[in-house]
């Protein structure tokens, strides 16, 4: 009994400040189109993007839109997922940091997210006719460095809507 109060004890102290308080998947769309000659490998193109609902009464709350779009290049195949979650950062009075509050928010959210988007992506496309796709493994920070830097020249070509940061795989 000792043990196990001293286990939840340390458990306290590593707990993060960053609490997921709901993950949802916003929208869910697939759409294929049989082609019998086109079967075989296809080339896909993977475009990310992230958006952000600030709380307005708590600047450490925050939503997480994070949204995959894949293609093929026969058109044959679009995939389209929103997963959608809701984080909050707790910290103890008086120990607030924006600079690290700025760093949980943009990058430990969408690490947190990323397993399940992979996942839903890769349940959808096992159904059959369909041929499986594994989303690769992305590096969140090259990841949200380049959707932002994509966004910023798209405010100064003052241009509204979408910032997709997009790969191709084969």
């Amino acid at each position: 009994m000792q043990r196990r109060h001293k286990e939840e004890k340390n458990m306290e102290n590593v707990k993060s400040n960053l609490q997921m308080i709901d993950l949802y998947f916003s929208k869910i769309e697939c759409v294929q189109i049989k082609d019998q000659n086109n079967l075989g490998q296809i080339n896909l193109t993977i475009k990310y993007d992230i958006d952000t609902i600030q709380d307005q009464t708590d600047k450490y709350s925050v939503e997480k839109v994070l949204s995959v779009y894949i293609s093929d290049d026969k058109n044959r195949l679009a995939i389209e997922i929103k997963l959608n979650g809701i984080f909050k950062l707790e910290f103890e009075d008086g120990k607030e940091n924006d600079s690290i509050a700025k760093h949980l928010l943009d990058l430990n959210t969408i690490t947190i997210m990323m397993p399940f988007l992979r996942s839903e992506v890769s349940l959808i496309t096992t159904q059959p006719g369909i041929a499986p796709v594994m989303l690769p493994v992305v590096d969140v920070t090259k990841l949200v460095d380049s959707i932002n830097e994509q966004k910023r020249k798209n405010e100064q070509k003052c241009h509204k809507g979408h910032s997709f940061v997009e790969w191709s795989f084969i």
